[in-house]
């Protein structure tokens, strides 16, 4: 039988920046495999890497040096047209800071995913669904300023899900919530990859979200220091 294809293959990953008239590793030869359907949470102090690997790992940031395989396609070689379809057909971000529109109705941020795919049609029908998911269908004629903050990072969640991505990427997702909140999103975040198999990989200072993973990754100075591999 042939080994299933992983969502991420990372091997020898180094992003150096330049400061002053010194080089700082932010990933320091990193190497990771993450199988398909992974819940995994990144971990570490301020300054670790791991804003840096998410953003890597987003296909977001090209200034890296190793190897990069999203679900089996390798990112060397692409142009910004490939990468950039590669990101709207396969991974979904969440942000610390939701990046809504405030000028856009929720339904339309929901939907604005996907009226940048090569066929726009069902964008509305598809962000609809989407805010369905999130329970928040009821509040698609509203503003963003007129939510709660966990309301407006459910809705940065529906936005994320709206092109049904294989794989979510999430930076702090709970970073701005209060702890009701927080754990709504992280109670979100848990039925996603337990009813619709998606890999979620999430960055987080928060203990409470980092239990709820089935994997933990501890960066220090770019390197990966403790993984515990997939538990069940």
């Amino acid at each position: 039988m042939a080994m299933e294809v992983l969502a991420y293959q990372l091997q020898g990953l180094r992003r150096c920046y330049e400061e002053g008239p010194t080089r700082r590793a932010a990933l320091d030869d990193l190497s990771l495999a993450i199988p398909q359907r992974s819940f995994m949470a990144v971990v570490g102090p301020s300054g670790s890497g791991k804003s840096t690997l998410l953003s890597v790992m987003g296909a977001l940031d090209r200034g890296y040096e190793g190897k990069i395989e999203i679900l089996g396609r390798d990112l060397r070689g692409m142009n910004e047209r490939e990468l950039g379809r590669l990101r709207n057909d396969f991974i979904g971000f969440v942000f610390q800071s939701f990046h809504l529109l405030p000028h856009l109705s929720v339904l339309e941020n929901v939907a604005s995913p996907a009226l940048f795919a090569p066929s726009c049609r069902g964008a509305e029908e598809a962000a609809r669904k989407a805010l369905d998911r999130v329970g928040l269908l009821d509040r698609a004629n509203d503003r963003p300023q007129h939510l709660s903050g966990g309301q407006r990072q459910r809705v940065a969640l529906a936005r994320a899900l709206v092109r049904s991505p294989p794989i979510l990427l999430c930076d702090e997702p709970t970073g701005n919530l209060d702890s009701r909140t927080g754990h709504e999103v992280i109670d979100l975040l848990e039925r996603l990859h337990a009813e619709e198999s998606r890999t979620i990989i999430v960055v987080t200072h928060e203990e409470r979200l980092a239990q709820r993973a089935r994997r933990r990754v501890e960066l220090v100075d770019g390197k990966v220091v403790n993984d515990t591999g997939e538990v069940p």
